[in-house]
């Protein structure tokens, strides 16, 4: 499921923060979007691995297959067969901690790769209502893993504000904090619209240590 999941996805996707910097130069130098009052904004998923019951994310995982499978099969399997040993895997996860045994009740263990497939069926359905809005004004957007960045021509940041917070309210499974600036962090990458003009450069985690040449 994965390798559709990537593909079907790969338009909104930041592979890592060179593809990040790659997407942004070209959208700002070959088509030259970036304007004054150009915004950027980064949103944070809080709750990627966890973002809603079983039965909601089976569903969700069932319209993803639907709307994006040209027959009714992954492969040689059925889109229902798909959501049944979702159902077990999910239902049947269980972890000890404390010589005590639990179930997750949303998602799985963020240590499985198959819980970040799951998140990214989750997300991309809920990011259309972003996507949807942006599209208007042919304006970028990404995503990597939990991190959101977009840019904003549209309006100023009291209308952009209120467009997430009328996201957050309809859809409140979906945990986020947001930063709307002309300047943000992203991706280890600080980027600012200066005048109409892109500035950049590195930003050094505090706790990872730094690259060195010997």
């Amino acid at each position: 499921m994965r390798p559709l999941v990537d593909k079907t996805l790969q338009s909104t996707t930041f592979r890592d923060d060179v593809d990040f910097m790659q997407i942004l130069n070209h959208y700002v130098h070959t088509e030259r979007c970036l304007l004054l009052t150009t915004l950027f904004c980064t949103i944070k998923i809080s709750n990627y691995s966890t973002t809603d019951t079983h039965k909601n994310s089976i569903d969700i995982v069932g319209y993803f297959l639907q709307d994006n499978l040209v027959t009714s099969k992954l492969e040689q399997i059925t889109i229902q067969t798909v959501q049944n040993l979702l159902h077990i895997f999910l239902y049947k996860n269980v972890f000890s901690y404390k010589d005590k045994i639990y179930t997750c009740t949303k998602h799985s263990p963020n240590t499985m790769s198959l819980t970040d497939t799951l998140s990214n069926i989750y997300l991309s359905v809920w990011q259309t209502r972003i996507l949807k809005q942006l599209r208007q004004n042919n304006e970028l957007f990404g995503r990597y893993k939990d991190q959101i960045f977009f840019i904003w021509n549209s309006s100023n940041a009291e209308d952009l504000n209120a467009f997430l917070q009328t996201i957050r309210d309809k859809f409140p499974t979906v945990q986020f904090q947001k930063l709307i600036r002309s300047s943000v962090p992203f991706l280890g990458a600080y980027i600012a619209n200066r005048q109409g003009k892109l500035f950049s450069r590195v930003v050094h985690h505090p706790i990872i240590q730094n690259y060195t040449l010997p």
